[in-house]
């Protein structure tokens, strides 16, 4: 009976009923609203943080990461080539192109390129493989020592210039090209240089640059890419019937505007080129006045023996007429 008298008194308490209906609830409210904000300050700190990290990441991946894969995979497809030479693919013929690197199918090189997947897997229509690697334009150059077996002139200098190329319809597979052939050749002191006009193709499927002879010793030159890289290819000059090399060495391309031992010998060429062209001017110039001159000379004397031809003729005449006067005078 006491106890539920003191439970009534309890219960019926203002001080009790304000604390139990909101005090303790008001600050229970509080302390999880503090909690979540808490959680969620502390969440958005981990999201700018990991933000942050992928940042650096991107950027390490980039700057490192990238360039280190890109090395390494120019270096895997070199010891790949390396590994085919030691090794050839397609029973080690030269006219046989192979779809993959493990030589499971082989296809003839006048099918590379050429607008028609034939490989099961469409290599030999990759972007790669058809890629021109002696465009109209390039340049192609060698340091040699002159003193060679092979050609007549010996050069110190070689240089190719692919002045322009196309492709025949009929045969896609091969880029036709023309070239002109540079050799730089010193005699005695006075460097001499000669340019030989020539034709040749590319062959996408051997990465190959062939140049037709240009002269009668029947000599060509054949440039072999590694198939990685564009900037240097393997030379030899060959002969035409036997394609026995005679000569081997090394042709870099030259970036544009980049300087050339060539360079002084041609503006020499240059200049004298333009010389010769003004004296032959000059010549032709004085020959011309020389020929106008001896022509105005013909016409004056022309017509003085036109005038005397006339006057002797008219004379002529006149005596003529007065002999047959004399005759008639007689006469009668």
């Amino acid at each position: 009976m006491w106890l539920l008298l003191v439970c009534g008194v309890l219960f019926s308490s203002p001080v009790w009923s304000e604390q139990g209906r909101y005090g303790r609830r008001g600050q229970d409210v509080d302390y999880e609203r503090a909690k979540i904000d808490n959680r969620l300050h502390g969440l958005n700190n981990s999201i700018e943080e990991q933000f942050d990290r992928v940042k650096e990441m991107q950027h390490y991946w980039e700057t490192v990461i990238q360039p280190t894969r890109r090395k390494y995979m120019i270096y895997q497809k070199y010891l790949m080539h390396m590994v085919d030479k030691l090794a050839p693919l397609c029973d080690g013929s030269k006219e046989h192109f192979s779809c993959d690197t493990h030589g499971s199918q082989c296809i003839s090189n006048i099918l590379v390129c050429d607008g028609t997947p034939d490989c099961r897997n469409g290599y030999d229509e990759d972007p790669e493989v058809c890629v021109v690697y002696t465009p109209a334009g390039t340049i192609l150059e060698a340091n040699l020592r002159g003193d060679d077996d092979c050609t007549k002139r010996k050069p110190t200098l070689f240089r190719v210039v692919i002045t322009g190329t196309h492709r025949i319809s009929w045969m896609p597979s091969r880029v036709h090209v023309a070239a002109s052939i540079l050799l730089l050749t010193q005699k005695g002191e006075k460097p001499s240089l000669d340019t030989l006009a020539t034709t040749g193709y590319y062959s996408f499927a051997k990465k190959q640059l062939v140049l037709l002879p240009a002269e009668d010793d029947r000599l060509g030159v054949v440039c072999t890419f590694d198939g990685h890289t564009d900037a240097l290819c393997t030379a030899r000059i060959v002969h035409e019937a036997t394609l026995d090399t005679c000569l081997k060495f090394y042709l870099v391309k030259r970036k544009p505007g980049e300087p050339s031992k060539f360079d002084p010998v041609e503006k020499h060429e240059h200049q004298t080129h333009h010389q010769k062209k003004d004296k032959h001017k000059k010549h032709d110039k004085e020959h011309s006045s020389h020929a106008d001159a001896h022509a105005h000379h013909h016409k004056d004397l022309g017509d003085k023996e036109h005038d005397e031809h006339h006057g002797d003729k008219a004379t002529l005449h006149e005596g003529k007429s007065k002999h047959g006067q004399h005759v008639k005078r007689s006469h009668d």
